[in-house]
């Protein structure tokens, strides 16, 4: 199934029926969903139902909110998906759903055939650069963060899972793997393992040592590529209740594709 016949159906269903339980148990939903010439605009929303904040003002103490049954907090993040590029531009909300969350809920079965969907962030011009000029790695280092990893199923016999495991059964803050080839990886292969480690949320450290291309003295040199994953930032102006607007926010990343498209930085059909 199309990514774009995926948003088709979603926007076809009722309010109510748009809620996912994903395997962390942790609720997503689709809230606003529209189309127009250029793309797709969509806002996915976490019930935030353990804690959150409180209302307090310079006169008056902190208190809480007061919910009727059934009603929680609700993080959002808006996301835009280019037609023509194929590159979804999503909202960095450290509460809210992150781009893994993001593709389980798009996972979906239809005619007994499952069709999942992933996201691989995409690193900036710099960056890419001096991976595709690599010609020579001996080094990679990987460090996972354990709050997020231990949302990982450890019965999945993956090797995330049983780092997940690993670092449960310890009381650990983190775990970090650094993986030596004194011959060099194969660079085809390390490539595209690297486009996949990207695209776990809980990979905290992505470092890689190696020769490159251009570099006459043959001297080694580090790439922190989670320093180089494509971003920006921008302050956005609160609604009167204190959220962000989503017009304004997918206004930006619409603002964000083009700016990148145009640098070239994000082709037509490059996915």
């Amino acid at each position: 199934m199309s990514f774009e016949r995926r948003l088709t159906k979603i926007k076809a269903l009722d309010l109510k029926d748009r809620l996912v339980t994903l395997l962390s148990k942790q609720k997503v939903r689709v809230d606003e969903i529209s189309k127009d010439d250029d793309g797709w605009s969509l806002d996915f929303i976490f019930f935030r139902n353990k804690c959150g904040p409180g209302k307090v003002s310079s006169k008056s103490k902190i208190e809480g909110f007061e919910f009727s049954e059934g009603e929680c907090f609700g993080e959002e993040t808006a996301m835009y998906y280019n037609i023509k590029t194929g590159y979804a531009i999503i909202q960095y909300n450290h509460y809210g759903p992150k781009y893994p969350a993001i593709a389980e809920y798009m996972r979906t079965e239809e005619a007994g055939l499952v069709h999942d969907y992933m996201f691989f962030p995409e690193i900036d011009k710099d960056g890419r650069g001096r991976v595709e000029k690599l010609s020579e790695a001996t080094v990679y280092t990987v460090r996972y963060a354990g709050e997020e990893l231990s949302k990982y199923n450890s019965d999945t016999g993956s090797s995330i899972g049983k780092a997940a495991q690993l670092l449960q059964l310890n009381g650990g803050d983190s775990i970090e793997m650094r993986i030596v080839k004194n011959s060099g990886f194969n660079i085809g292969r390390l490539k595209t393992e690297l486009k996949e480690i990207l695209r776990i949320k809980c990979a905290n450290k992505i470092e890689l040592r190696g020769k490159f291309i251009d570099d006459v003295g043959g001297k080694t040199e580090d790439i922190d590529l989670l320093a180089q994953r494509l971003e920006m930032t921008h302050e956005i102006e609160p609604g009167k209740d204190l959220r962000l607007p989503f017009k304004s926010r997918v206004a930006l990343l619409k603002a964000a594709h083009d700016e990148w498209s145009n640098d070239k930085i994000i082709k037509c059909g490059e996915l």
